[in-house]
């Protein structure tokens, strides 16, 4: 393409491909692929009808009012409410499960590195930890063969006592930044063994936060509270949940209430007095929220 940058790139799923699209090409729309999309649907819905209307709401080309008449029927043809409930459920208990046993007991140390292995304990998640001891046990086996000092880094060639490859890893001091020739680094979102070789050799007693990713962290939630918190559910499950049920029970109220005049008529009065009082109840609370992330 004469090195013109793509606008977008349509892929699956893969975790691989999106860290190396995200590296490659920083700028670029990560979009998922129709096809992949709804074969998933399908084999996860498993009904005939609910794929017409689905095909026709991502292919087809309507109107707005017509997308949202389409959606509606495969939204009750699929009883969706009820499904995405059963599927918050289950992520609720998935994370307060994970949760847990993240920030109650320490596992137990696999290395004379206890520093690290202390760092990482407080840091990552359990799940994460148990990933990354082995590459710090692992690396107890790798040695420092030789070290390159430019004005900008330092460039360490790694060996395994048991093989003759060699890899190299380059360390910006100023920035406290490493780099491995593996680029497992990149793929895995972990510091590889060959990269905690020179963290080793270096005598670091924390691993560097370059290298300590915010969605492997303990604390990754809280950059998204920070990011929505001024009128967004993403970040909270539960109130999601109870958003999306408001969305859907509202829907199907507009959808009978606007065809009679009185019924309109009783709806908008309700609404408006609860909207009014809602207004009144959290008027506070918002200037206050104002006040201090203004």
């Amino acid at each position: 393409m004469n090195g013109k940058t793509p606008c977008s790139v349509i892929t699956d799923v893969d975790l691989t491909m999106r860290n190396v699209i995200r590296r490659v090409f920083p700028n670029v729309h990560r979009r998922l692929c129709a096809w992949h999309l709804l074969r998933n649907a399908q084999s996860n819905v498993k009904k005939c009808e609910m794929m017409l209307y689905l095909k026709r709401c991502m292919l087809g080309e309507i109107e707005d009012d017509e997308f949202d008449r389409v959606w509606s029927e495969m939204v009750n043809l699929t009883d969706f409410v009820q499904q995405f409930h059963m599927c918050l459920t289950y992520l609720r208990f998935r994370e307060f499960e994970a949760n847990f046993y993240s920030n109650n007991g320490e596992p137990e140390f696999e290395t004379n590195y206890h520093s690290l292995e202390t760092f990482a304990v407080k840091h990552m998640t359990k799940e994460m930890f148990l990933l990354f001891a082995p590459y710090l046990n692992r690396a107890s086996f790798i040695r420092v063969v030789d070290c390159h000092e430019t004005s900008m880094l330092s460039i360490f060639t790694v060996l395994k006592y048991s093989t003759s490859i060699m890899w190299q890893v380059s360390y910006c001091a100023s920035k406290t930044q490493f780099k491995c020739s593996c680029t497992r680094m990149e793929s895995i979102g972990l510091p590889y063994e060959h990269i905690l070789a020179a963290i080793l050799h270096l005598h670091f007693s924390e691993v560097p936060k370059s290298l300590m990713l915010d969605r492997w962290s303990k604390h990754a939630k809280e950059g998204i509270v920070r990011c929505y918190a001024h009128g967004s559910n993403y970040w909270n499950l539960d109130s999601m949940a109870k958003y999306v049920t408001l969305v859907q029970i509202s829907r199907q109220v507009c959808d009978f209430a606007h065809r009679d005049q009185e019924d309109y008529d009783h709806f908008m009065n309700l609404l408006g007095c609860q909207l009014n009082r809602m207004k009144v109840k959290y008027s506070a609370v918002l200037a206050v929220e104002t006040d201090v992330n203004p």
